[in-house]
């Protein structure tokens, strides 16, 4: 950026919080009022709605996938710019089980307050050395261990 100084540079690299110019206010993520009640209306059909991060809430053959969930106020201590479209408190009432995703372990990635939200039916697929973990910290006892290039067939068949 030619506005940008080397003090500018090194300020951002040092600095605890973030300072954005009002041009670059306006272009943060805004959280989707009412995200709960929108999907409502598309609970027979498929759709994709982004939650904030790397969360998106997938409606798929009558399922619904969740992946990589962080969908409370902070990830680990670092809170959120944006507030995630749906709370993890909300989860159990869209669905009573979901299929979630969990790409890496990384704490922006593998939320424990979220994790705990989920109903107790949902399947968490996860890389391999992951399953212990989250039976042990989590609770969960439906989670399935997935090396490079595995597939999984979920109850709808989907893949």
């Amino acid at each position: 950026m030619d506005e940008k100084s080397l003090l500018d540079l090194i300020e951002w690299k040092v600095s605890k919080k973030r300072k954005y110019t009002p041009i670059e206010e306006t272009c943060l993520p805004k959280a989707i009022p009412d995200a709960k009640e929108r999907i409502a209306p598309f609970m027979e059909k498929d759709f994709i709605m982004w939650l904030g991060h790397g969360s998106f809430l997938i409606h798929l053959k009558g399922e619904f996938w969740l992946t990589d969930p962080i969908l409370t106020e902070r990830a680990l201590i670092v809170k959120r710019k944006s507030p995630p479209a749906i709370p993890a408190e909300s989860l159990k009432s869209i669905a009573d089980k979901f299929m979630v995703i969990i790409s890496h372990n990384h704490y922006d990635h593998l939320d424990q307050e979220t994790l705990e939200a989920l109903p107790n039916q949902s399947t968490i697929l996860c890389p391999l050395g992951l399953k212990e973990y989250i039976n042990e910290f989590h609770g969960r006892k439906n989670v399935v261990e997935m090396d490079w290039w595995q597939e999984y067939t979920s109850d709808s068949g989907t893949k």
